[in-house]
């Protein structure tokens, strides 16, 4: 029998987690909001929602190209070492028949305003090996010149961004210090700020197109070391991401007559932390362990190894979460629901951990089993 190949999919497809959040952000975006945060607690998908958006984003401009490929660090991957021509950038762009492009850091302590926007860079000398400081770009000073000729190459109406740059874990580092003068650029979309830096043969200016998204993602449980200010956080728009049952429903109910742990021990850890006494300024909504402590990876393709990798999830994740909840004040357990957890053992994450693992597995299963639905 004959095979006739009627379309060719190079590509998988990719699931989304969350279509919600790709439509609030789209909506954003088209009210003239780009410069977004997405904020909630570990575990509710912030990144993969970038991640998503991304992919979405891609598929919409029937890209000839994977989503890797658009990636500005692989496009050009010696932008930290090198100053890129504008005409080299839109040759790069053109030979790749890339429409989108998009980049991914993520921010930590030590990084600086070098490192987002530009400045000096200790380089040695490729003859002599002397080293010299020469001007170089951050990731976001060079994502606005990519996007530049982007645009160029594709002019008409900016329906959907055509360049993403998601600045991950974005209260981790001194947000005060890291922006400066990129502040007004953000907000006065294409007009040029002087910065510090000239390039050679660029100058010193900077300017961000009216088509660059910047999707930040931040734990909000740990906006006490954010060094977000007030005039900073009127630049952005909050998009908050919270623990949903749905996603874990959705999977553990998805295997045929297998009983859904995953649930039931959502709906257990839920109830603890709904249940706590609070003390401090943290919702109890941000304290609620986020669905993808209880989701498998597709590893996990059978009912023993997703049993295992919820149990270890369990005592060497969620167990230490919510005893660093109590030991900072943020919830006091109600001795009761303590009680109830799997293993018998409550927070002493030490004594559960020392249960062997074979052993572990089954004590956890009886724990679950008694409130388990099975399908």
């Amino acid at each position: 029998m004959d095979i006739i190949a009627k379309a060719l999919l190079p590509y998988p497809e990719r699931v989304v987690a969350d279509a919600s959040v790709i439509e609030k952000i789209d909506a954003l975006w088209e009210s003239s909001k780009k410069f977004l945060v997405l904020s909630g607690p570990p575990g509710t998908g912030k990144t993969r929602a970038t991640e998503d958006f991304i992919g979405e984003l891609h598929k919409s401009t029937y890209s000839p190209v994977s989503v890797d490929d658009c990636r500005i660090s692989n496009l050009f991957p010696e932008f930290r070492t090198k100053v890129y021509s504008n005409q080299e950038i839109e040759e790069t762009l053109k030979s790749k028949s890339v429409t989108i492009v998009w980049d991914l850091v993520v921010l930590h302590p030590q990084y600086s305003y070098e490192d987002l926007i530009r400045g000096f860079r200790a380089e040695p000398s490729p003859t002599s090996g002397a080293v010299s400081l020469v001007v170089r770009e951050g990731i976001l000073g060079f994502s606005a010149r990519v996007t530049s000729q982007l645009d160029i190459l594709n002019t008409g109406e900016v329906n959907r961004p055509r360049c993403v740059l998601v600045l991950d874990e974005i209260n981790r580092a001194p947000i005060g210090q890291l922006f400066g003068e990129a502040l007004y650029a953000l907000d006065r979309r294409g007009s040029p700020v002087v910065t510090p830096y000239p390039l050679d043969g660029l100058g010193a200016t900077l300017s961000i197109p009216e088509s660059l998204l910047v999707l930040g993602t931040m734990n909000s449980i740990d906006r006490a070391t954010s060094g977000f200010d007030f005039a900073l956080r009127r630049r952005f728009s909050n998009v908050p991401l919270i623990s949903s049952r749905l996603p874990v429903e959705n999977y553990w109910n998805s295997f045929s007559g297998v009983p859904s742990y995953g649930v039931t021990l959502f709906d257990q850890l839920s109830a603890l932390v709904t249940t706590a006494s609070t003390d401090g300024n943290v919702p109890v909504s941000e304290l609620t362990l986020g669905h993808s402590y209880f989701l498998p990876p597709k590893s996990c393709n059978d009912e023993p190894s997703r049993i295992k990798w919820l149990y270890t999830s369990y005592v060497y994740q969620m167990l230490p979460t919510l005893l660093d909840y109590q030991e900072q004040g943020l919830l006091a357990f109600q001795p009761t629901t303590l009680a109830s957890l799997p293993l018998g053992l409550e927070l002493d994450v030490s004594a559960c951990s020392a249960i062997p693992i074979a052993q572990g597995i089954v004590q956890f299963k009886a724990a679950l089993s008694p409130h388990v639905n099975p399908l």
